[in-house]
């Protein structure tokens, strides 16, 4: 910033530009919206809903796994919103990557309704059976289901 830039005759010049001013009454431009590459309005990520049918595995960054985890679930939403600041905020890109790739992950387990179903079922079994050979079978498939969501993350 120069020092002219400071004075009250230039704040009145710029504030008084005809490039800057806007009169009553006068529409304006709409502003154009961000859109992450890839993504439009056609797009079945913005179209279609996860209880209706199983949602297209989205693109792996931030703002497609954003639209999804809001679609699937509003509550784990704040966690994406949380973990995404904690990774941004650090000099490395690791952690970005850990974040996009977890986040793929939990997308992947939950964007079927029939998949996330049986993995809640499963999670709650694990957790409550009496029975450790239950419980042993019910991990052994959640990791199976991990390892799937995995390959297609990777995919």
């Amino acid at each position: 910033m120069t020092a002219h830039s400071l004075t009250p005759e230039f704040r009145k010049e710029r504030r008084a530009s005809p490039s800057r001013h806007v009169e009553k009454g006068t529409p304006c431009a709409p502003r154009a919206r961000y859109r992450e590459p890839g993504i439009t309005e056609e797009d079945p990520m913005t179209t279609s809903s996860i209880g209706d049918a199983a949602l297209p595995m989205p693109p792996l960054t931030e703002a497609a796994l954003r639209m999804a985890v809001n679609r699937i679930d509003l509550a784990a939403a704040v966690q994406f919103r949380q973990a995404w600041q904690e990774a941004i905020q650090t000099d490395s890109t690791t952690p970005m990557r850990l974040f996009i790739r977890r986040w793929g992950i939990w997308v992947a387990l939950r964007r079927t309704p029939e998949r996330a179903a049986r993995l809640h079922e499963l999670e709650t079994v694990s957790g409550t059976a009496e029975d450790r050979a239950v419980r042993r079978a019910a991990s052994a498939e959640i990791g199976r289901m991990i390892a799937e969501a995995e390959r297609e993350v990777a995919a």
